[in-house]
């Protein structure tokens, strides 16, 4: 019944997302949290492609553009000390720069299917899932939203989460409201939320 549910949501929605019982199995564009970032580039590549968007350098954020049929952006983040560059958060991106409603429509529509695909987790009590909106991490006196649905495994606390932000132009000019699929450790989540742009 999920390999049935996963099709439909694969075809539907992200078809580089894939599911299994781990969240290392969880893929975005073949890659997985514990791979290294090496097996998908070349050292030079990595370099050429560092995103500066953190303050805190405790970890180090790689874009990639047009590697995707089905994402705009992949972003790989690894710790910087490591020099095996383990992947510990993958994203998939697309703006949404005139059109957010349909970003919300198509974040509520995934939520419905992550729902399906783990509804056995869920009744379980095996996962917790989390709604709502919050102020952006970067901008936190500002106006730019983060809408977000995500459903983090108990016994790792390692995500999974889609969301859409929503930037206000008084906090930014340079940010393009989209749509996230993300898998991330429990340690790069909380790096986010509380180290990234301290």
């Amino acid at each position: 019944m999920k390999r049935l549910l996963l099709i439909l949501i694969l075809t539907f929605t992200f078809q580089s997302l894939t599911k299994a019982d781990d969240i290392r199995d969880f893929e975005i564009e073949g890659m997985s949290i514990g791979d290294s970032l090496l097996d998908f580039a070349s050292i030079s590549k990595i370099e050429n492609n560092k995103a500066n968007y953190f303050i805190n350098k405790k970890y180090t954020l790689v874009t990639f553009n047009n590697i995707s049929k089905t994402f705009e952006n992949i972003d790989a983040a690894f710790l910087t000390s490591d020099k095996n560059y383990i992947i510990k958060g993958i994203s998939g991106t697309n703006s949404y720069k005139f059109n957010f409603k349909d970003c919300i429509k198509d974040k509520d529509n995934f939520m419905n299917d992550i729902n399906n695909l783990f509804k056995k987790e869920i009744e379980n009590n095996l996962v917790d899932k989390f709604e709502g909106k919050k102020k952006h991490t970067a901008y936190p006196m500002g106006n730019s939203f983060a809408y977000y649905y995500a459903i983090k495994f108990k016994k790792t606390d390692n995500f999974i989460a889609i969301s859409c932000l929503n930037f206000s132009k008084k906090d930014t000019k340079t940010m393009v409201d989209h749509l996230r699929a993300d898998i991330y450790t429990n340690e790069y989540d909380n790096f986010l939320v509380n180290e990234a742009y301290k």
